[in-house]
């Protein structure tokens, strides 16, 4: 059995109250599996992905697919922590412009290790970098500070170029 969701929503919180940015409280959604056999009350700590859950289902049944995202079944069995792998996150906001809003900001969000880090693809220079372990409620921006140009490019190398999509996701 699974439960999941799609993305949270801000209630007042950084003052917003809409879902359309890639703070945690969006970002960070529910992800809960029981399985036949498997360890229970168990909480992951490492960021996974949604994508993960049908590549975890089929490997459960022992049902092998290629995929770029790993299973989950060894979390699941057998208690171990998943290793760290970039989870990607992206939306464009010019999607919503059947609303009439007309905003082309392509957005992508990579969360690896204690990293989080969201850039507009069609402006670079305008972007959130966020170490999540010394700054969990992501008050202190380093996007600009140059000590940490090897972590946003690092991470921008994970996250995969090109649109990931054309609509919200």
């Amino acid at each position: 059995m699974a439960f999941c969701s799609d993305h949270g929503t801000h209630l007042g919180d950084y003052g917003f109250v809409q879902k359309q940015t890639f703070f945690e409280p969006v970002a960070r959604v529910p992800f809960v599996i029981a399985a036949p056999g498997g360890v229970t009350g168990q909480i992951i700590r490492t960021p996974v992905s949604l994508g993960q859950m049908v590549p975890t289902f089929l490997d459960m049944n022992h049902i092998r697919v290629a995929s770029s995202y790993t299973p989950l079944s060894d979390s699941i069995i057998n208690g171990l922590e998943p290793s760290s792998q970039p989870v990607v996150s992206e939306y464009t906001l010019g999607s919503i412009a059947s609303w009439g809003i007309d905003c082309p900001d392509h957005l992508r969000m990579v969360r690896l290790g204690e990293w989080k880090l969201a850039w507009s693809l069609d402006d670079p220079s305008e972007g959130l970098l966020f170490n999540l372990t010394t700054d969990p409620e992501e008050q202190k921006n380093l996007y600009t500070e140059a000590a940490y140009t090897d972590v946003i490019r690092g991470l921008r190398d994970a996250a995969g170029g090109g649109y990931l999509t054309a609509g919200i996701v």
